[in-house]
């Protein structure tokens, strides 16, 4: 980032300029302006925004899911009996166009991955699964995500082995 200022991850809130926000993908923007708030306040999911100084660069939103144990690989079903495995579901994660760097797109991902395994020990989610679009594919790859076989866009990874890629919140990239 060189002489750029840190970025700051914080939950969202109607105090965020979010109307700025504009990752060139449609669904993305009008999410966040739209809808994210709503969601957080609903308890349906949470989102966290990344402020370079005060404005919005960087977004992702976590929710709660189940998956079919079928769709598992076996060290995320092992010793489960049950038909649906939990999971925490990285939704959406966007970085704002005018950013045009992999390093804000990567810190946002690794802190959504931080926050994704404490919730997993929250609630004893076996895996984090990830919505992601066509091209968003590499980044989640690298850290050793799959794909889920019944659904191309959605790809998932142990929350052990998550916890293992990312360690601890020193080393989002982030200040939180």
């Amino acid at each position: 980032m060189g002489g750029e200022p840190a970025l700051r991850v914080e939950p969202l809130c109607s105090g965020h300029d979010v109307e700025t926000f504009d990752s060139g993908r449609p669904a993305e923007r009008d999410y966040l302006r739209l809808h994210a708030l709503a969601d957080h306040g609903f308890h349906h999911a949470r989102t966290f925004v990344a402020l370079r100084d005060d404005r919005v660069v960087a977004y992702f939103t976590i929710t709660a899911g189940s998956v079919e144990a079928a769709s598992c690989s076996q060290d995320i079903t092992r010793r489960r009996r049950r038909k649906l495995v939990p999971v925490v579901i990285i939704a959406r994660l966007a970085v704002d166009a005018t950013e045009g760097e992999e390093g804000v797109e990567e810190a946002t991902l690794r802190q959504a991955l931080y926050r994704s395994v404490a919730a997993a020990e929250t609630i004893g989610a076996r895996a984090v699964l990830a919505v992601r679009g066509g091209e968003g594919g590499s980044l989640f790859e690298r850290y050793g995500f799959e794909r889920l076989p019944a659904c191309p866009f959605h790809v998932f990874l142990s929350s052990f082995d998550v916890w293992m890629n990312v360690g601890d919140e020193s080393d989002t990239g982030v200040v939180v």
